[in-house]
Formats: structure tokens, sequence, C-alpha cells
């Protein structure tokens, strides 16, 4: 079943990539005032609000969802999209062909990876949960495409993947940057050289520990998207580490929460069956009011803080994952690790290490960790492996007390 699916997507990206070949000026220099004009005229949710974007209120998940009615029905050709839902809210939402198509085009303006196989490592479920394959990995006949399971990779089962890519050519690798993270984590400890064309990392936080890694073991700059379901905006990640907006493909609003830090708004461009209008989301952007060193025209997002619900509280105050990700660089033989708050005054920091983990590791972990967590709060846990969400992703933060 997992064969068919795959290559009936294959099929379909070369449907869209022939779709796009003749419509791809359609996506350029597009004004927001005609997705208003339509919205306005053709969308009951919206209805006479008119071209002018102040006019329309900001929008978020709950909003949307609890006016799904006020949307066109699901017509022929319009596909039923969804947000994971990694906080326990998940989200559903109409996408018609043309959306699918440009989301197509613009990683493929992107990445630059049309003509390459791609490896996978996002959390696809090669395999049936359970299960204990020869190897983690299937080839998917006639185009190509490797799978590998990110929920069976352990230092065994990875020495099957390394031996099986170092034969491949023409390689790009397409992962969440956890799972890259782990595989260049592997290579660089083995000493095995692995060449992807491309390595490109979305649909989790980039750390910036996790992109040394990966560009040490592989030797390329990693390629980094920001988005989201909604399809509502894209930033892309420059030579400078920062992040910019992919031109025609949304109309983006920044939020200032204080200082440097702000929210952002995104309004579809490209989706007909269910335009999402100022629609806000909960992650936080750290913006640089001067130009970014590649030249970049749009608004210098020089970093991606997470999500607002990617936060524990420490009896120092309310802190950002993004806080520990630096210390947590100076730890040694450390494949993973993840910081779980239980409650308020509970916090578990799961730890997988590697074969060469010894005792002044292990001080170094607690004097970093109890450098930023009380030990009257904090237990260090060491575990075989992190368990993924329904997703594959692996949450660095996973805070149980939002909201209670």
């Amino acid at each position: 079943m997992f064969f068919i699916k795959k290559i009936i997507n294959n099929i379909i990206r070369v449907f869209f990539n022939l779709y796009n070949y003749f419509v791809a000026n359609s996506y350029k220099n597009i004004k927001i005032e005609e997705t208003l004009n339509y919205c306005s005229n053709k969308i009951p949710f919206y209805e006479g609000k008119g071209d002018i974007l102040d006019n329309y209120s900001f929008t978020n998940k709950s909003i949307i969802q609890n006016a799904f009615s006020a949307f066109p029905k699901k017509k022929v050709f319009t596909n039923v999209g969804s947000t994971s839902g990694t906080t326990g809210s998940p989200g559903y939402f109409y996408r018609d062909i043309k959306n699918m198509a440009a989301e197509q085009y613009f990683l493929n303006e992107y990445f630059q990876w049309k003509g390459k196989r791609k490896v996978w490592l996002r959390g696809d479920e090669v395999f049936p949960f359970g299960s204990k394959p020869k190897v983690p990995y299937i080839k998917i006949p006639f185009f190509g495409d490797i799978y590998i399971s990110s929920y069976h990779l352990t230092d065994e089962t990875l020495a099957d993947v390394v031996d099986m890519l170092k034969k491949q050519k023409n390689m790009v690798l397409w992962a969440y940057p956890a799972s890259a993270a782990l595989l260049a984590e592997y290579c660089i400890r083995k000493s095995v050289k692995i060449s992807f064309d491309v390595v490109a990392t979305s649909s989790e936080k980039l750390y910036e520990h996790q992109a040394k890694v990966i560009e040490k073991a592989f030797n390329v700059q990693v390629k980094d998207l920001y988005g989201q379901g909604e399809r509502v905006a894209a930033l892309y990640r420059c030579v400078e580490g920062h992040y910019h907006e992919i031109p025609n493909y949304s109309h983006v609003e920044y939020i200032k929460i204080k200082d440097d830090l702000y929210n952002i708004a995104g309004t579809s461009l490209h989706n007909n069956a269910m335009p999402l209008i100022r629609y806000k989301m909960n992650d936080i952007f750290r913006l640089s009011q001067t130009k970014c060193g590649c030249g970049a025209s749009s608004k210098n997002v020089i970093e991606i803080l997470g999500r607002e619900d990617d936060y524990i509280t420490t009896p120092k105050g309310i802190c950002p994952g993004i806080l520990f990700a630096a210390p947590f660089q100076r730890l040694r033989n450390i494949k993973e690790t993840q910081i779980i708050q239980r409650t308020k005054t509970k916090i578990d920091v799961l730890v997988v290490k590697n074969e060469a983990f010894n005792f002044e590791d292990q001080r170094l972990l607690e004097n970093t960790i109890y450098g930023i967590i009380t030990k009257e709060v904090c237990n260090i846990n060491y575990v075989r492996s992190l368990e993924k969400d329904k997703s594959g992703k692996l949450r660095f933060i996973i805070n149980h007390t939002i909201n209670k």
C-alpha cells in the first residue's frame, strides 16, 4: 500500500510540474487586492469587506475552524489539508489544485532540486509501528525516491542506511531537522562520508547547533524552510542563516510583541478553495531593522524562536526553548535531547547518549542543565530513544502545563 501511495504521489508531482510550466507567470507579482476582491465577493465568511486589507480582522486556527461552514463546500479536485496539531489542536482546511501546484513550484524555486532523487527522512510511516524490518528504508520503483523510517533509527539500522546512501548519486536529503542532525551526527562519529547535492529541512525548528552538525557532515549549506500546513507564510534560510519571505508566496504582516520580537499573520494568495486572510501564527520571530548581508529586500528575520507554547517555566521565570539550545551545544557524545515539563515543579530532561559517553560527559551534562534548571525541579533521564509525535517530528520542548 505504501508503494502504491508514493507512486501515485510521484505521478501527481509530475502533473503539477507540467501544470506549473504553463501557469508559472500567474504566481509572480500577484496583487493582494485580487485575493481580497475574490474573498469579498465569493466567500461568505468575508462577504462585503472589499479590497482593503484593514477591513479584515485577524483570524487564527480557532476562528477558522468555528467558521468552517462559512466557506464553500469541498468540490471536485479540492483536497482537505490539515495541520499536525502538535499542541493537541489540529486544524483542517481546503486546498485547490492551484494551491497544491503552487506549493511545489515555490519549493522547486528555493531548493533547486528538480530532476534529483529525494531521500525522505520526514516521519513517513514506511513500516507499521512495532514492526522490525530488515532495513529501515524502501526504494520506490521507477522514480528512485528512498524513504527512511524515522521510527526505526538506531546505531545498528543507521549503519545499513549509511551503507546504502554511500552508493547513491544525484541525491537530495529532504528531512526534519532533528532527523537530519541524527544522521549527520552518526556520520561524523563513524567518520563516514555521504554526498548530498542539497540538504533541505522544514516542519521543525532548525537549531543552529543542528545546522552546524549537518553542514559539517555533508559539506553543504542547509536549506531550511519555515512554513505551516495552512500555507499562509513561507520564509527561507539565506547564506547568513537569517530568514526572508519567499517572494509572491503570500502577504505577510509582522505584529510587534515587544522590543525586537514579533508574531506574524499571513494572507493566502494562491488558494481559492479556502483563502485565509490575516491568519495569525503563534510563532515568535526576532527581527533586525538592518538589511541582511545576503542582500534580500524583505524583512530580516534573524531568529525564529519557536511556537509560543515552546516554553518552560523555571524558578527564574518563563524561558523559550531557544535559550536552551546554545548551552546544549557544549554537550558531547549525546545524540538527542528533549525537555518535558510535567508540572510547574517537575521537568524531565531526556537524553540519548552514544557509546562514547563517559563520566566527564555526564559531569558536563549535569553542570550545563543544572546551570539553567535547578535540581529541585529537574530530573535527567537516560533513554534509548525519544518518542516522536504522530507526524514523526521530535519536539525539543514539550510543556504539559500550557492552559492548565
